[in-house]
């Protein structure tokens, strides 16, 4: 799910709405090619986002998978 972070930071400073469709169409499809359900990955980004122990957890996974932290 890497690229999706690089592809989002990149996309960040342009705020057409043709280009916000596009990026969240990019997103989905990547997280349905990875089995998940786009609400399912949406209640995980929030319990890590909203709990420290899990945001800590998650962050050593991504580091060790070889994925992008920030």
């Amino acid at each position: 799910m890497k690229p999706i972070v690089h592809q989002a930071k990149q996309d960040s400073g342009n705020t057409t709405v043709q280009n916000s469709k596009r990026v969240e169409s990019e997103k989905i499809e990547a997280v349905r090619s990875e089995g998940l359900d786009p609400m399912q990955y949406n209640n995980v980004i929030q319990m890590v986002e909203n709990d420290p122990a899990v945001h800590e957890k998650f962050k050593n996974y991504v580091a060790q998978s070889g994925g992008d932290t920030d």
